[in-house]
């Protein structure tokens, strides 16, 4: 399993020109936003939790919108990149008998870092739909796997007979899309009580769902 989004996001913060206090206010806003929740969350617990004085929050960040941007920007540059990056490198790294072993292996591998990272995606979700600068970030990463491993795993399976001869962006698309009807909605409602076993079933239920869609008749 690849190292968590908490992880990246101090990873990046280090490569930035903020304070170690400044940094400290992110890691803590990002926890307490996460676990919490925003509006539930004052910039009095920030404080605490990063072990600043109040003051220190508002002097550079002004309010708790000032530090969500703050949290957004590492996010667009840094910590969605990182996880794409990494997501192909595990998937060139590995060989699959076939296209429902591939197929298998990434929906069940995305399915449990969605679930590890649930409340920082779910922050990062709530704000998409927000701001058109996200949307475009994301296009451009999921533009990114057109020519990584992922893809051509894609181009092998299509040479092999075993998947339709469709352009890779909609291949991507009905993949990624099929994978975010299952978890999307278990971000969106918080939910708490989804384990490996209904992981499993879920897989199986949407590697047999686009395997229906993407085998050639």
């Amino acid at each position: 399993m690849t190292k968590n989004i908490q992880n990246i996001f101090a990873a990046s913060l280090q490569q930035t020109n903020l304070s170690p206090k400044q940094q400290a206010v992110l890691q803590a806003s990002l926890d307490l936003f996460s676990t919490q929740g925003f509006n539930a969350t004052s910039t009095k617990d920030i404080a605490q939790a990063a072990g600043v004085a109040e003051g220190t929050v508002y002097q550079q960040f002004k309010n708790k919108n000032g530090i969500l941007q703050a949290i957004l920007d590492p996010f667009i540059q840094s910590v969605l990149p990182q996880v794409v990056q990494d997501f192909t490198t595990e998937v060139g790294t590995r060989q699959f008998d076939d296209l429902e072993d591939f197929l298998t292996y990434i929906i069940k591998n995305r399915m449990l870092f969605a679930l590890e990272n649930m409340a920082q995606i779910r922050i990062f979700a709530q704000e998409i739909f927000r701001s058109d600068e996200l949307v475009t970030q994301v296009k451009k990463q999921l533009g990114t796997l057109k020519t990584g491993s992922l893809a051509h795993q894609l181009q092998e399976f299509q040479q092999r007979g075993q998947l339709v001869q469709w352009s890779l962006p909609r291949l991507l698309q009905f993949v990624f899309s099929t994978f975010m009807s299952f978890i999307l909605p278990v971000i969106i409602t918080n939910r708490d009580d989804v384990n490996e076993t209904q992981v499993e079933q879920w897989t199986t239920e949407a590697v047999t769902f686009l395997l229906h869609g993407l085998t050639p008749q």
